[in-house]
């Protein structure tokens, strides 16, 4: 792996993160004892690990494991420092998370992680999130709404739900306005 991982410069970003994830155990094993001198590689590999295991519909895989580093303990979580810290204590790499989310079309993944980050744990998001996770959101709207294989009392279901979420997001945004600017 390490012979792979050292050419992964030479084949691109997304077959580096499809190896990555392809050795997730090997990598999660390396990150874990990581030291905070290496920390900054360290956030570079995991977030690489995470779009990995999105692209490879593993998604739900990467939220348990940013969610479960994120908790109220993650100074104890052996990721704690790669996912909470790495970005001045904004969750960086869980922003990459829910960008990889939306990259898969995961957009239900990404509202939920969403809502866990900003409400549960009070990490503030980029404004690249919110777009991403937003956009995500009208392109599973628009998915779902061209969708005749389900009924289409259950399709506008699933699309008021998301319009539920989508508002959550814009108030979320609206509330860290003073933030930005």
């Amino acid at each position: 792996v390490h012979d792979k991982i050292s050419i992964a410069s030479y084949v691109g970003q997304h077959e580096c993160d499809k190896l990555l994830a392809e050795n997730e155990d090997f990598v999660m094993n390396i990150l874990s004892s990581s030291t905070k001198d290496s920390l900054q590689d360290a956030t570079r590999t995991f977030a690489s690990l995470i779009r990995g295991m999105c692209a490879s519909g593993r998604g739900d895989k990467a939220v348990k494991i940013c969610l479960e580093a994120l908790q109220a303990d993650a100074r104890n979580h052996p990721l704690g420092d790669i996912v909470f810290d790495s970005g001045g204590g904004n969750g960086t790499t869980c922003n990459v998370l829910l960008r990889a989310l939306c990259d898969a079309k995961e957009a239900k993944k990404a509202m939920y992680l969403m809502n866990e980050m900003t409400l549960s744990m009070g990490v503030t998001l980029d404004v690249v999130s919110y777009n991403h996770v937003l956009s995500s959101v009208a392109r599973y709207m628009m998915d779902v709404s061209k969708d005749t294989s389900t009924r289409k009392a259950s399709r506008m279901k699933d699309v008021r739900d998301m319009m539920q979420l989508a508002q959550q997001t814009f108030e979320d945004m609206r509330l860290q306005h003073w933030r930005w600017n």
